[in-house]
């Protein structure tokens, strides 16, 4: 496993845990979700969508938890939820 380098600090990957989405599953595949913005608050005085970057769990489709606590608003429906034990 390699070395992560940033800004001096050495941090051997072999070492950290993998992330889990809140269903258990640890893949993930990029999103894109969009939000309006209003003409009265938009730079363009016109109404205007912004794309927002996410990640979205190859398995249950929802947001993770570590992704969606940073990005507010996100809609209930679109969030992961735990997987239930049987």
């Amino acid at each position: 496993m390699q070395d992560f380098n940033q800004q001096g600090v050495r941090i051997n990957l072999a070492d950290t845990p993998w992330v889990e989405c809140d269903c258990g599953s640890m893949s993930f595949e990029p999103g894109l979700m969009f939000k309006k913005i209003s003409a009265l608050v938009s730079p363009s005085g016109k109404e205007e969508v912004m794309p927002v970057e996410t990640f979205i769990c190859k398995d249950c489709k929802g947001i993770p938890s570590f992704v969606h606590k940073k990005i507010p608003g996100i809609p209930e429906n679109m969030k992961a939820v735990k997987k239930i034990e049987q």
